[in-house]
């Protein structure tokens, strides 16, 4: 079984290539997904661009760089814990677990990464003030590694309208210039009153 992501390859628009992330039968949990594959419509040829180490229990939303030459995505390391991270992608290579830069800790749940249109910011979602909240990172230009501190970009911590209500699976954040577009859930209710008539 594989969740499969159908990206461009911006340096050659013509030869799209397929992402998937694969899954693991003998992986603890059952159908965790510990690997990425690489699917080139144009050779026809596929290679296992990453394979998470053995502490690694699931990889999931591996995205371009705007650039091509990095994939960002998320690793699941325990129970409601992850953190975002980034390779460098070369055509036949995979990388080693020493060049997997580490763009957050993994001190509470980090998902979504998402590129900035110039690949120097990735955004994210975040619960590490205990709300899922929308977070960014600023990145070295050159090697991709954090710069700084974490930016708060977005607290949802209200109970009506929150990140939170809205389901995490097909939760999505998009990037444009000047623009980050995501959605909400929204929870609302009445207080009815009736007469009772005693019998």
């Amino acid at each position: 079984m594989s969740r499969r992501l159908v990206l461009t390859n911006r340096t050659r628009p013509s030869a799209p290539v397929s992402l998937s992330v694969s899954t693991n039968p003998s992986s603890s949990p059952p159908g965790a997904t510990t690997s990425l594959e690489l699917f080139d419509l144009d050779s026809r040829r596929k290679t296992e661009p990453i394979k998470a180490p053995q502490q690694i229990l699931v990889l999931a939303c591996a995205r371009f760089s705007p650039d091509d030459r990095w994939i960002s995505f998320f690793a699941v390391t325990g129970p409601a814990r992850s953190r975002v991270q980034v390779v460098p992608f070369r055509a036949g290579t995979v990388p080693s677990p020493d060049q997997w830069i580490a763009v957050t800790d993994d001190q509470s749940f980090r998902d979504k990464p998402v590129w900035s249109p110039d690949g120097n910011l990735l955004y994210f979602t975040s619960d590490r003030d205990g709300f899922r909240c929308i977070w960014a990172q600023r990145l070295d230009p050159k090697t991709k590694r954090p710069l700084g501190p974490p930016l708060e970009l977005h607290h949802s911590h209200g109970a009506r309208r929150s990140l939170l209500n809205a389901n995490i699976l097909p939760l999505e954040l998009h990037v444009a210039p000047g623009r980050l577009v995501f959605h909400i859930g929204e929870i609302t209710g009445n207080i009815l009153m009736v007469k009772w008539k005693a019998r």
